[in-house]
């Protein structure tokens, strides 16, 4: 399905109440959270947010998003 994941219509479009997982992986941290919590509403069990900004982990986090993918942070343990 094609759309802005962020609005509500959308994701009833792409019936996320029955969704087993979701990931949120756009270049947009905030869209990504506000995704994330829409999908926690829809009590969808598997969530998956990308996060580049370190400060909006930590909102992600306090928001009860658990499963926070930081692609910086990914590659830089393959460096050091």
């Amino acid at each position: 399905m094609h759309g802005e994941g962020t609005q509500p219509n959308i994701l009833e479009k792409a019936e996320i109440r029955e969704a087993d997982a979701l990931v949120a992986c756009t270049t947009h941290d905030q869209d990504n959270i506000l995704i994330g919590l829409m999908a926690k509403e829809a009590e969808i069990s598997n969530i998956v947010i990308r996060v580049d900004d370190v400060q909006f982990t930590e909102v992600a986090k306090k928001l009860g998003l658990a499963h926070i993918i930081n692609p910086s942070h990914i590659a830089s343990t393959f460096i050091y």
